[in-house]
């Protein structure tokens, strides 16, 4: 391609980015009547959310939040849980030779874009 084509793409990509602004392309009140719409949350597909929560899992016990013998875990269950008024997936995981009987199961929480939440071992 064309560097004169390049370089005039680079410039109008930057100028409509400028544009845009924060406003977001359209006139922005300042004044109460003003009504934003929610956005919409992407949902990841479930077998997607498997391989973000062993990854969490693994990271935790890679930096010491966790046991080391964690970076093995095996998912047990995927669910998609009420959590206040959105949806969180949780899931489940266990280790062949986790120690005491408390810390036998390990739960990651996503948001359902994918986003940690949180992990413990009392699934609350």
């Amino acid at each position: 391609m064309n560097k004169r084509i390049i370089f005039s793409i680079l410039i109008l990509s930057a100028l409509s980015v400028i544009h845009a602004g924060p406003g977001g392309g359209h006139s922005h009140s300042h004044g109460h009547s003003h009504e934003h719409k929610k956005e919409v949350i992407s949902v990841l597909p479930e077998s997607s959310v498997e391989v973000v929560a062993a990854n969490c899992a693994y990271i935790l016990a890679k930096v010491g939040k966790i046991d080391k013998k964690w970076k093995k875990a095996k998912l047990l269950k995927l669910e998609k849980i009420k959590a206040g008024d959105s949806f969180q997936w949780k899931s489940s995981f266990k280790v062949e030779e986790s120690g005491s009987q408390e810390k036998k199961t390990l739960y990651i929480f996503l948001q359902t874009d994918g986003k940690y939440v949180a992990g413990n071992f009392t699934g609350k």
